[in-house]
């Protein structure tokens, strides 16, 4: 591929869709010298429907070319720097750890289910006192209705030292996510913002990316979709905007 790009004039520009696996095509373009712009893929299929057009891979590829030609460059997606792809695989990393996190979890639940293994002197199963509860309980095999069978027990052991390993995952990443607050200004500052902690204010601007792509704050709060929409199939009143145009308060 590197061989094949070296062959085209420098400064070439070429679009490609923002589907899966673009980010590592693009910085290969980039590094060869030409200009690589990103093509909203859904736009394109709407695109393709409006020409009442088959769907083939060529047929997207005869598209996606025409878009330079359009006379607004109402096709093109942002395409994300580097280093906030980076950040992204770090938050999107620690929503699969949680998830995983959260089924391991809710195979112990069911195990207990199963085996009429009540644990009530705390709220949480998972916190201080409820996982000394479960090491105990994996230790042993004994609870007060009776001893878990072998089946069950090695099952629970073997959940336990999966959530020991995940924990000690996401305390690692937190740990990290710590160390990037000296030098992000953007993540301190949206920690101000009650409700804001942070991990959350790490999602945010990795998601978002650079502040300044976005037109006003309609164009933000659509983005991460908290705009006001309107569904009405009823005639419009010229006198009265509709929900979506006046934007959140």
């Amino acid at each position: 591929m590197r061989e094949h790009l070296a062959r085209w004039p420098k400064g070439t520009l070429l679009v490609m869709e923002a589907s899966f696996g673009w980010p590592w095509l693009s910085d290969e373009v980039e590094a060869a010298g030409h200009e690589p712009r990103l093509s909203n893929c859904y736009k394109v299929e709407h695109m393709r429907k409006a020409r009442a057009l088959p769907k083939t891979n060529k047929r997207d590829a005869d598209l996606v070319s025409m878009l330079p030609q359009e006379p607004k460059p109402w096709w093109v997606v942002w395409r994300a720097p580097p280093e906030v792809r980076d950040l992204r695989e770090w938050m999107r990393h620690r929503v699969g750890l949680v998830g995983m996190q959260s089924e391991v979890k809710n195979r112990v639940h069911a195990l207990f289910h199963r085996h009429g293994i009540f644990y009530e002197e705390a709220t949480d199963l998972f916190g201080g006192e409820g996982r000394r509860f479960l090491f105990a309980l994996a230790d042993k095999g004994r609870h007060e209705n009776g001893t878990l069978a072998e089946g069950a027990l090695e099952a629970l052991r073997s959940d336990m030292r999966m959530l020991t390993m995940l924990r000690a995952e996401l305390a690692t990443i937190t740990w990290r996510l710590r160390g990037r607050l000296k030098r992000d200004p953007l993540v301190r500052r949206l920690m101000t913002i009650p409700g804001i902690g942070l991990i959350l204010a790490h999602v945010i601007a990795s998601e978002m990316g650079d502040i300044g792509r976005f037109k006003n704050h309609r164009k933000l709060a659509a983005y991460v979709c908290l705009a006001p929409q309107c569904d009405d199939t009823g005639e419009p009143d010229p006198t009265r905007a509709p929900p979506q145009r006046r934007g959140p308060t």
